[in-house]
């Protein structure tokens, strides 16, 4: 058993495959916004982007806690 003191912690962590997430440019609020779906190739997310009127995007990659967007 542990003591009191050591808090418990699991022994491996989780490790999520990568994915992509669309970012869609909001010219009121002058950020960028995660579009509600992801996607595990990159192709569909550049297909999804093209899919947009016009709207200014990017994509994101998603590897477990880290985000940066794609770089072209």
């Amino acid at each position: 058993m542990t003591s009191e003191k050591e808090e418990w912690r699991p022994r491996r962590q989780h490790r999520r495959h990568v994915y992509y997430k669309v970012q869609i440019y909001d010219d009121t609020s002058l950020t960028w916004l995660d579009h509600k779906n992801a996607f595990d190739l990159l192709d569909d997310a550049k297909k999804f982007i093209g899919e947009q009127d016009g709207k200014k995007a990017r994509i994101m990659v998603v590897d477990g806690r880290k985000r940066y967007p794609v770089s072209e």
